[in-house]
Order: structure tokens, then sequence, then C-alpha cells
């Protein structure tokens, strides 16, 4: 790569800038944000499960196959998004050499987000059959409108986070 054509646009941040920014920083929240909720929810409901029954119930349980597809998922999306994230965050206020290097380590995430692909695609694969059979089964109902009380935090979140990646935005335009 060659270090003088590092201060122009690279090809991901081509075209409106504040869309770009505004998107990363958005998506890179978000995404941190959910893998944080859902760890922390698979170990609590892992550690809770095991204390009850003194065995692990790990990924023979329908609902730990989802989430672990979904968490593969947004860890995919975490290779991809974090080292454009701060690449952005730095723009033309490092010097050329930590930029070249934080190029190659976007490079290295780039490759390295095929594992976690792989893996939800392997989870998604092998639940299959265990997943079918859940749903042929007679439903149980359930109310799936929540109150304004269970939304009313992730909502608040969400409105938070879209203001702090603006002001991210607006802050690099100056």
């Amino acid at each position: 790569m060659d270090p003088h054509t590092l201060n122009t646009m690279t090809g991901v941040f081509q075209g409106s800038g504040v869309t770009d920014n505004f998107f990363l920083y958005w998506l890179s929240t978000f995404i941190d944000l959910l893998l944080t909720m859902m760890s922390g929810v698979m170990l609590y409901n892992t550690t809770r499960s095991y204390i009850a029954t003194k065995h692990l119930g790990g990924l023979r349980y329908p609902v730990n196959l989802y989430k672990a597809f979904i968490m593969c998922m947004a860890a995919l999306i975490f290779f991809r998004v974090w080292p454009d994230t701060v690449i952005q965050l730095i723009w033309k206020e490092a010097p050329t050499s930590v930029m070249l290097t934080l190029q190659h380590i976007n490079q290295i995430f780039d490759a390295a987000a095929l594992l976690p692909f792989l893996a939800g695609i392997y989870v998604l694969i092998r639940s299959g059959p265990l997943i079918e059979f859940q749903l042929l089964r007679q439903p149980i109902p359930t109310n799936l409108w929540p109150s304004w009380r269970m939304v009313r935090r992730p909502i608040v979140s969400m409105i938070m986070m879209v203001i702090f990646s603006l002001l991210i935005v607006s802050t690099k335009l100056i």
C-alpha cells in the first residue's frame, strides 16, 4: 500500500462522509451493546441452569442455538466494522505509519471475520433438525406485544446512540 495515498478517502468511505461515519459509529456501538447483553444473558442463564440441574445444557436447547447463531453473526459484524471505525476516528490526525498499520490490521480483521461466519453457519446447519422439531410442536400462547415499560430503556438507549453518533460525526467534520 502506498503511504502517499493514505491522505485520500479509502474505498469504504467514498461518497458522503457524514453518512458513512454516522453509520459506522452507530453500527459499532449497537453491535458492542448487542454482544455485551447477549453474552451476559447467556452466561447468567447457563449458570442458573447449572445451579438448578447440576449440568450444562449448552447448545442442546433451541433458544441457546439461536442465541449462539446471533452472537456469531454479531461477532462477524464486529470484526468488519471496528477497524473501520477506529480508522475514521483518527483520520488525518495520526501519522502515515500509524494509518498504514491500521490499514493492515483492517485487512487482517476482514479475513478473520470468516471464522464467526463459518461458526454461525455451522450452528445453524447442525441445529436444523432440532429447530424443525420444536417448531412443529404445539405453541405456547404468549403475548408478543411488549409494554411501554419494557421498551422504554432500549428506545432511550437507541436515541442516545444516534445523538452520540451525530455528535462524533459533526466534530470530525470541523
